[in-house]
């Protein structure tokens, strides 16, 4: 995600298998985290980031497949409080990136 008229400065490719992306990644040694509400998800705020590191974000409704939750190294959710129980997936993102590079910068690890 970039702003407008930015994206021709951010490194893109485009691949059809997630999957394979992902188990890519892996190999090279980056950390996959699932941003995604499910029964194993932790608090965002209590994993113990590493970079680098590579965020992955589904369907505004349909989520992620099991195959790719499979993959992932953590499972992360933004808790919800009240009726609602779900974000925006670019609410989601924005508060989740905040925290890793909060972590990254100050060189903090997320409480756990």
């Amino acid at each position: 995600m970039t702003a407008i008229h930015r994206v021709q400065y951010v490194p893109r490719e485009y691949r059809p298998d997630a999957r394979a992306v992902i188990r890519d990644l892996k190999v090279d040694g980056v950390q996959i985290v699932v941003l995604e509400q499910t029964s194993r998800s932790g608090n965002y705020t209590c994993v113990p980031y590493q970079f680098p590191l590579c965020l992955v974000l589904g369907h505004e409704r349909q989520g992620l497949e099991d195959p790719i939750l499979e993959l992932a190294d953590h499972l992360i959710e933004v808790p919800m409080y009240g009726m609602g129980n779900s974000l925006n997936v670019a609410m989601a993102f924005g508060i989740c990136v905040y925290e890793m590079l909060r972590c990254c910068y100050l060189g903090e690890q997320s409480s756990e």
